[in-house]
Order: structure tokens, then sequence, then C-alpha cells
């Protein structure tokens, strides 16, 4: 039987909001021990690792109108040859009408020089492109500069969206091995929602009341303290589910 943990949030009205990122490493800070890793210790034949996965969506007011925003950070170690195609990112949103949009793209890659020193190589804004590929999509697409064997890669962007009643689902387990995820989900204190959620995995869980910001629910899955917790590389399996009102 698939494993999955499915989380549903039925939303009433949303004006504006503002999430918190967690005390994780930000961009361009790396512990060198991530870059001498040559194997995911409780996934051996992984080729790849993912060791930062964040999703951080909030409500936005924009003069008289709101629209949802999601800000998507992920690090990955590439550990085999055959894993450097990760470089190669893609994007796809829906575009037509200008119902959504993806943009504040930021990219890095990390190695070890001849004497063990951390270079960060940047991703250039004039290596991500746009292009329409239907009617309706559009896609956001670059390539990370000098990956190989024992790289780690880095990139964040935003997807923006007019319909805020749509939230993406999001994917804590994915088909390579994952030692931190997080998602976070804020909405002001006077937006009424409720969920649930069903796991067979551990997950942190937890929702506060932020001042200025409102109610902030965030779910985390972390390995850091204990491989035993870790989501294994078996598929997309484990994943949180939004749907509209009444769909439960």
């Amino acid at each position: 039987m698939r494993k999955r943990s499915v989380l549903f949030i039925s939303m009433i009205f949303a004006l504006t909001a503002r999430g918190q990122q967690s005390s994780i490493p930000p961009m361009g800070q790396i512990e060198k021990e991530d870059l001498q890793m040559t194997t995911c210790d409780f996934d051996p034949e992984a080729d790849a690792y993912i060791l930062i996965k964040t999703g951080e969506t909030s409500f936005i007011r924009d003069g008289s109108s709101t629209h949802l925003q999601t800000v998507y950070r992920y690090r990955i170690k590439i550990l085999q040859d055959k894993a450097v195609y990760r470089a190669n990112v893609k994007v796809n949103f829906y575009s037509k009408d200008d119902l959504q949009s993806a943009d504040d793209v930021h990219g890095m890659t990390y190695n070890l020089d001849e004497n063990g020193n951390v270079v960060t190589a940047e991703l250039a804004k004039s290596n991500i492109y746009k292009k329409d590929i239907s009617k309706e999509q559009s896609e956001i697409a670059f390539t990370l500069p000098d990956v190989r064997k024992g790289s780690v890669i880095e990139y964040t962007y935003t997807l923006s969206s007019r319909n805020y009643a749509d939230i993406d689902n999001w994917y804590f387990q994915d088909a390579i091995p994952t030692r931190y995820c997080q998602f976070h989900f804020s909405v002001p204190d006077y937006l009424d929602f409720t969920y649930h959620v069903h796991k067979v995995l551990p997950m942190e869980e937890k929702s506060v009341t932020v001042p200025e910001i409102g109610k902030c629910l965030l779910l985390k899955i972390t390995c850091n303290t204990s491989i035993s917790n870790c989501p294994p590389s078996v598929g997309l399996e484990w994943f949180v589910m939004f749907g509209p009102p009444g769909e439960t």
C-alpha cells in the first residue's frame, strides 16, 4: 500500500500575509561536509540527495487585488555523474490571461577546489529563459553552472497566482532521498481555515499566531537526527494535498 500524507485546507477569505523561514542555512552558506559527502547514508544507491526542500505560501495584497505567492527552494547534492542533468531546471506555469507568473529566480553551484576551499558559481540572469510552450502554458528554464559529480546545486523561484484558492500539492517525498523538507503556509488572523492531516510517517506539525502576520501552519520533516525517520526514495507517494471547501 502506498504511504501518503494528505492535508486539506478550506479557505473562506484571504487578504494579505507574509511567511517566515525556519532556521536553516541561507543560500550562499554551505557546510564543507556536504561537499565532501560521497553517498547518502540511508540510501547508498542514490545518484542525488535533496539536502533542503522548502515551500513558503502566503497571500499578498496588491492594491485592491489579492494573489497567492509561493517561494520554492531546493538544494541538491549530485552524487553520481548520471545526476548532473538535475542542473537543467524547468518550471511550467499557467500563463493564459496572466493567471500565473514565475519570477525571482536565483541559483548557484557549490564545489570544492583542489585546495579544499568552497567555490560558488552563480546563475547569470542572462541564462534564465522564459518562453511559451502552448496557448495556455509558459516555462522558465535555466541550467546551473559548473555542475559535476560532487557538486551541490541550489535554486529558488517564486510562483504567483491570481487564483488564491488554488494551492499546489506539496510533496514531502521524492524520487531521490530527502534530508530536510518543510512547507510553511501563513494567513492573516482574520482568515478562518481548517485542515486535516492523515499520515503514516512521522511529521512535525505546528500552528502558531505571529504578530502582524496571523495564523501560520508549519509542516516539517527532518532527517538531521534520525536516519530511520527519513522518507525513503520510492517515488512521489508522501505529499500534502490542498482542496477547496468541502473537499475532504
